[in-house]
């Protein structure tokens, strides 16, 4: 049994309980999270005591594959079994995708993180077997295809190479790394010694591929994509497994008609999956059984706003998916940019109001991570004083346009009130709950930053020239950056 399917992993991973009978190589590739539970699941079976001891872990973005290629053979000291992984592997990746390499490069700068930006561009260096003068500005249109100089457009570049050329990096040499590892496995590891590499993309025409088939285990990891009967009921099949094991950790369980509401509303993001089980694991306390009911409660408006996964990703300050729902939200044509400015505007301010909340004598027993059930049952009450103290206090602090006497300013200033609000629905806790947790992802001079970036924002679309969801992406990196907001 060379290559295995999802449908065919948990069966084997089964029989290895009792046979032992484990592949001295294993290629696991498609989802990057069950990819990795996988390769979790196989480490547990091999090692199943001194785990930390007798593996030792590669990542892929940054492995000189000759170190890692020393360690499998050399004998570990305490054991006579050992595993070396190799996570988010790129020795599938040719020539034709070595643009990839920047674009990541370009989402870790945006995100603050240097380090793993020059990691990305030296990988993309080597592939296209190119020095750092190639990449200035008078050598990148001759270098680059057009796609990478559309990448390599803005500040951001500039910025970038100042701080490599600081940096004095070192360009790994080009070599065929994929050659390498083929060689070796073919060669064979000591006995005993395990190999097990992810990897999101694989070419099944490599002779890579085809040694890794010969000589170990290939476990393909892809979600099924299509929209007929069979696709679905694997895929359902799949989170079905995945809610089980995740339930079954907590001894919870969840109703079929529960199920397929989740499975409907994540697609085929089974990371997605996997984190909305926990929301409901946290929403539901002591509860041993999860409904359609509470699927409602605390996953339903995701599916019927949009815009919801827009800012949800703002509040996670995750830059990727920020910049893909919003180009998604632009694209389908059923917003407009000043839309999705206002709906951004509109949840951080949320953040703020929960972030005054918390550090207020109203919040003073509010904790970072803190559970469900122990916020319902001892920080909902101070949510709903809070938010008393702030209606009565509203007139102190509310903008005078906002109060003016215009005939029906009293509504307008009622409903501003009510924005202001921590909890307008006291049935409905659970939101509340969520924003409390998002909101300590700032820090409160990040956040009055943040809303000089967007009122910033909705000066420049209504008076410059500017493209309007260009503008709406330079603010969305500033809210995504993680050590602190630059205000110029």
């Amino acid at each position: 049994m060379p290559e295995i399917g999802l449908n065919e992993l948990s069966p084997y991973l089964k029989s290895l309980e009792t046979s032992k009978a484990f592949s001295t190589v294993y290629l696991i590739h498609g989802d990057e999270y069950l990819s990795k539970s996988a390769c979790d699941a196989l480490l547990t079976l091999i090692l199943p005591e001194k785990k930390s001891v007798n593996h030792e872990p590669f990542d892929g973005t940054d492995t000189d594959i000759r170190m890692l290629l020393d360690s499998l053979n050399t004998f570990s000291l305490f054991s006579s079994k050992k595993v070396v992984t190799l996570s988010d592997a790129k020795l599938f990746y040719a020539k034709q995708d070595r643009s990839a390499f920047l674009s990541k490069a370009r989402a870790a700068w945006e995100a603050e993180d240097p380090k793993k930006a020059a990691k990305h561009l030296t990988s993309f260096l080597a592939l296209a077997s190119f020095t750092l003068e190639e990449l200035s500005p008078d050598n990148r249109k001759k270098s680059l295809t057009a796609d990478e100089v559309a990448e390599t457009e803005g500040a951001w570049f500039d910025a970038f190479m100042e701080y490599l050329l600081l940096q004095e990096i070192v360009i790994p040499e080009s070599q065929d790394d994929a050659a390498l590892m083929e060689a070796h496995i073919k060669k064979g590891f000591p006995k005993k010694h395990y190999f097990i590499m992810t990897t999101d993309l694989v070419d099944k025409r490599r002779s890579l591929y085809k040694t890794f088939k010969d000589m170990g285990m290939v476990i393909d990891c892809s979600l099924p994509k299509g929209e007929g009967k069979t696709e679905q009921n694997l895929r359902k099949g799949i989170f079905r497994e995945i809610a089980s094991k995740r339930l079954g950790e907590v001894r919870k369980e969840i109703e079929d008609q529960a199920l397929d509401k989740l499975c409907d509303i994540t697609g085929s993001d089974v990371r997605m999956f996997a984190g909305n089980i926990g929301k409901l694991i946290d929403y539901c306390g002591d509860r041993p059984l999860i409904t359609s009911r509470d699927i409602d409660a605390v996953l339903k408006r995701t599916k019927k706003d949009p815009v919801y996964e827009l800012t949800g990703a703002l509040s996670d300050r995750s830059l990727e998916r920020s910049l893909f729902y919003l180009n998604s939200l632009l694209s389908d044509g059923e917003y407009v940019p000043l839309q999705v400015l206002s709906a951004i505007i509109n949840h951080m301010r949320k953040l703020l109001i929960a972030k005054d909340f918390t550090g207020s004598a109203f919040g003073r027993g509010w904790r970072r991570g803190m559970a469900y059930p122990q916020f319902r049952d001892s920080i909902l009450s101070s949510v709903m004083a809070y938010d008393e103290s702030l209606e009565k206090s509203a007139p102190t602090f509310l903008s005078e346009p906002v109060l003016a006497g215009k005939e029906g300013g009293s509504r307008k200033s009622a409903s501003a009130v009510s924005d202001l609000l921590l909890a307008k629905n006291a049935k409905s806790p659970y939101p509340v709950y969520q924003t409390l947790l998002k909101s300590d992802n700032f820090t409160q001079e990040e956040m009055v930053a943040i809303f000089e970036i967007l009122h910033d924002a909705d000066a420049r679309m209504k008076s410059s020239f500017l493209e309007d969801k260009l503008i709406i992406e330079h603010a969305i990196i500033h809210i995504c950056l993680r050590k602190g907001v630059d205000r110029k």
